[in-house]
């Protein structure tokens, strides 16, 4: 079993060109985590790159991640989307899926990010919910959601949760 995310030593505060955000928090916590429930500006599947590692044990630690981020996505990810959602509907792919999921956790070399979600998303790992922040929401202007926090929760009860700047995409967590 992994270690809980209490036995991590967190900085109160992290910095992009300061601390290597991805290395010191996200995948520490990430590795650890069996719940990940983040909202989120922009959200690239690019993140699985630098998250590799700790996917593999987040799913091994039968994890479930919910994302709600902006209707602001890459036509690639809109189309794992779509794809995961659909396999995951139409029960005849399940096989296939899982078979899937565990070549892809066996390969250390990321090819494809956008596989991966759709895969996460087929096999019930990850799920992903588009939020519109409309003028009865917010009547003085209507805007794009561009909210930023996390949550990660492990199996003891430990929670980690953050709130910043930054997006869930590989270039912010670089």
């Amino acid at each position: 079993m992994p270690g809980s995310l209490s036995d991590l030593s967190l900085l109160t505060c992290y910095r992009k060109g300061t601390n290597s955000i991805a290395d010191e928090f996200y995948v520490p916590c990430m590795s650890r985590a069996q719940r990940y429930d983040r909202a989120v500006g922009f959200f690239s599947s690019t993140i699985y790159v630098l998250a590799w590692r700790a996917l593999k044990a987040f799913v091994s630690n039968g994890g479930h991640m919910r994302i709600v981020c902006s209707p602001v996505l890459g036509a690639d990810d809109a189309s794992a989307l779509y794809e995961g959602y659909t396999q995951r509907a139409e029960e005849e792919y399940g096989n296939r899926l899982a078979e899937a999921i565990q070549q892809m956790l066996a390969d250390d070399v990321l090819q494809e990010p956008t596989r991966v979600l759709a895969a996460l998303v087929a096999g019930g790992v990850a799920d992903v919910r588009i939020a519109f922040v409309t003028a009865s929401q917010d009547p003085v202007h209507e805007r794009l959601f561009h909210d930023k926090l996390g949550i990660f929760s492990d199996a003891s009860g430990a929670t980690v949760a953050f709130k910043g700047s930054m997006n869930e995409t590989k270039w912010c967590f670089a």
